[in-house]
């Protein structure tokens, strides 16, 4: 059972919340971003408001991270007048419970009421729940991230197996055979030719010569990191002295390297406008 990307506690608590709304305000919100109404007989309460924000949460499907997206940008245009920043929350506790709650789903909320992903990993993992068949070796390297935080080297390494198990995912979305045991630049390689990321096969906007810099410069980055890895700076190699010179910077360098990586393949399969999906 896929995880809801909001949870339904963070729901409840929104739901409070839009007591300091007004029907029409929570309507317009979630009609604009497209959703309608869908009422649940279970549900009981006295508030015409909650009734309403309570209808249109049942509505959207919380597995899906499109319509979380537009979700969220309704949520945030109901909360955004009634934040603290406006000095109009009436509960601060349910505000407080709200924030703490959606910090838990991997969120966070400023106190003018925008939402937005907590880390990093928040937004791959976003992207991993999206419509891949089975995405559970991305969710392993994003947890095994999360406990290395303060581990220069096991970053390195967790990034680098990061970006492997993105290759070999999206080639299994794809259909496509591919050796267990490649290459990692095998890997890379072949999964920007089968998304049309290949500087030298890319086509429309992708060919134009800016483009083309950027897509190279996103394979170097991932190659770099293996590099950097392969070079001792990284898990997975038992190394003959201990590891100098590695501070948190160069944790983040690699964490921003595949994050880089990553983004770019994923929300390139999943577009449906991507100009790869011609080629099918």
């Amino acid at each position: 059972m896929q995880r809801e990307i909001i949870s339904r506690r963070t729901r409840s608590e929104f739901r409070k919340l839009t007591t300091n709304s007004t029907v029409g305000q929570i309507e317009d919100a979630f009609r604009d971003e497209g959703f309608s109404p869908n009422s649940d007989p279970d549900f009981k309460d006295s508030s015409d408001r909650r009734l309403t924000a309570n209808n249109f949460l049942n509505a959207v499907n919380w597995t899906d991270v499109n319509e979380c997206d537009r979700a969220i940008r309704a949520m945030e245009r109901i909360l955004i007048p009634i934040s603290p920043a406006r000095q109009f929350v009436h509960d601060i506790s349910t505000w407080d419970a709200f924030t703490r709650y959606l910090k838990e789903d991997g969120w966070e909320i400023t106190t003018e009421g925008k939402i937005s992903p907590l880390t990093y990993q928040d937004q791959l993992s976003r992207l991993a729940m999206s419509d891949l068949k089975d995405a559970s070796a991305i969710h392993e390297q994003l947890e095994r991230l999360r406990r290395s935080q303060d581990d220069p080297a096991a970053v390195i390494g967790a990034s680098k197996e990061l970006i492997e198990s993105t290759a070999k995912v999206i080639l299994a979305e794809l259909g496509k055979t591919y050796d267990p045991n490649a290459k990692f630049n095998k890997l890379v390689k072949l999964v920007q030719s089968e998304l049309g990321l290949d500087p030298s096969t890319a086509k429309g906007v992708d060919s134009e010569d800016s483009v083309k810099r950027i897509l190279g410069g996103a394979s170097s980055v991932a190659l770099g990191l293996n590099e950097l890895r392969n070079a001792g700076h990284g898990t997975g190699h038992g190394p003959a002295t201990a590891r100098v010179g590695l501070y948190a910077r160069h944790a983040r360098l690699a964490i921003n390297a595949a994050t880089l990586w990553c983004e770019l393949v994923l929300e390139t399969y999943l577009d449906p406008l991507a100009p790869w999906r011609d080629r099918r």
